[in-house]
C-alpha cells in the first residue's frame, strides 16, 4: 500500500495511542506481561473456560494491533511462534523493553493491520484483541487477515459489542440507544480525534463470508454475578471463524453461524459509500485487560485461521 493509500485515520489513532502509552500502557505493561492466565475482556473471562484458542504450541500466530504485546507474550509463553504487529512506535518500544526484562522474544513489526508486510498464508492464527478489530477498517483488515491465514487457519478477534457501541455517549455506556445500527461503520471521537470501526452482526457475517471464512462461534461475554457497574458493562462478544482447508472439505464447526468458502476467493468487499454514518462523539479507549478510570475499555468479538509453515520473520 503506497503512502497515498495510507488510511486517513491511522495517524490520529497512532497519536492517541502514543498519549495512552505515556499515560498508562507503558506503566501497566509489566503487570500485563506477568499474568499467568489468558483472560478475555474487561470481565477477565479465563481462556480455560471459553476454550477459544485451544493448544497453541508450535503454531504460527500474528497479532494485528498488539499494542504492548502482552497477549502475544501470553501466546509465546505457551509455545506459539508469534509475530506482533502495531502501528504505534511507543507501544512497540514498551513491548521491546518487556522482552528485554523477561527474556521472552518474538518479532515485532511496525505496521498497520490493513497492510501487513508479511507473506501470504503464513499463519495458523490471525488474532486481534482490541487492536485492528476496533481501530482498522474491517473492509480493509479482514481481507488482509484472509491473505495472511493459511488454508484451514483461524481468525480470532475481540472487539466492542455492537450493542454497547450503539449506547455509548461521552461518559460511557448507557441504557439508551443513541445512534442507529443501520449504516454503522466509522465512528470519530472529537475529544481525542481517534477513529473506530464497528459493524452490525449481519455485516460482519457477510464480510467474513466474502473473504473465505466460516464462522465457528460467537461468544458473548457478560458481567459476572455481583460485578460492580463498569463504564462498558454491557455484554461482550467474541467470534471465532475458520478458513476451510479446501472448498469442498470445509472444517466442521459447532456454531450457530456458519459460512462455507467457495472454490475461488471472492474479491474483497469494498468499503461502504459516503452514505455510511459518521459520529462525532467523545470517548477514550483502554486495553481490555487493563481498564482505568480515565479511559474506557472495549467489548469483543473474534475470528480464527490455521497456519502450518513457520513464520519467515526474524526477531
Amino acid at each position: 500500500m503506497s503512502s497515498s493509500e495510507r488510511p486517513d485515520y491511522v495517524d490520529a489513532n497512532v497519536a492517541n495511542w502514543t498519549r495512552a502509552n505515556a499515560e498508562y500502557t507503558d506503566a501497566q505493561a509489566e503487570r500485563s506481561w506477568a499474568a499467568e492466565e489468558i483472560n478475555w475482556g474487561i470481565w477477565q473471562k479465563p481462556e480455560c473456560e471459553l476454550n477459544l484458542l485451544g493448544d497453541v504450541e508450535g503454531l504460527d500466530i500474528v497479532e494485528l494491533g498488539c499494542g504492548t504485546a502482552y497477549f502475544s507474550a501470553w501466546l509465546a509463553r505457551r509455545g506459539a511462534r508469534v509475530v506482533g504487529v502495531d502501528p504505534t512506535p511507543a507501544q512497540l518500544e514498551t513491548a521491546r523493553r518487556m522482552q528485554g526484562q523477561t527474556g521472552l522474544e518474538f518479532p515485532l513489526v511496525e505496521a498497520y493491520g490493513e497492510d501487513v508486510p508479511l507473506p501470504d498464508e503464513s499463519f495458523d492464527i490471525v488474532h486481534s484483541e482490541y487492536g485492528a478489530s476496533i481501530w482498522a477498517d474491517p473492509f480493509r483488515w479482514i481481507p488482509e487477515a484472509a491473505r495472511l491465514a493459511r488454508p484451514g487457519g483461524r481468525l480470532i478477534f475481540l472487539r466492542n459489542s455492537t450493542l454497547v457501541t450503539l449506547c455509548m455517549d461521552f461518559e460511557g455506556a448507557t441504557e439508551r440507544l443513541l445512534r442507529p445500527q443501520r449504516g454503522l461503520h466509522r465512528m470519530e471521537w472529537s475529544d481525542t480525534n481517534e477513529v473506530e470501526f464497528h459493524l452490525g452482526h449481519g455485516e460482519w457475517i457477510d464480510l467474513l463470508h466474502e473473504n473465505g471464512f466460516e464462522i465457528e462461534r460467537l461468544v458473548e461475554l457478560y458481567a459476572p454475578e455481583g460485578a460492580e457497574t463498569h463504564s462498558t458493562s454491557l455484554s461482550r462478544g467474541m467470534m471465532k471463524c475458520c478458513r476451510p482447508s479446501s472448498p469442498t472439505q470445509p472444517k466442521s464447526c459447532a456454531s450457530t453461524r456458519k459460512a462455507r468458502r467457495v472454490a475461488s476467493l471472492p474479491a474483497p468487499a469494498s468499503a461502504p459509500s459516503s452514505a455510511s454514518t459518521r459520529r462525532s462523539c467523545c470517548r477514550d479507549g483502554s486495553s481490555a485487560s487493563r481498564p482505568t478510570p480515565q479511559r474506557r475499555s472495549r467489548c469483543s468479538r473474534s475470528c480464527r485461521a490455521r497456519r502450518t509453515s513457520s513464520c519467515p520473520v526474524s526477531a
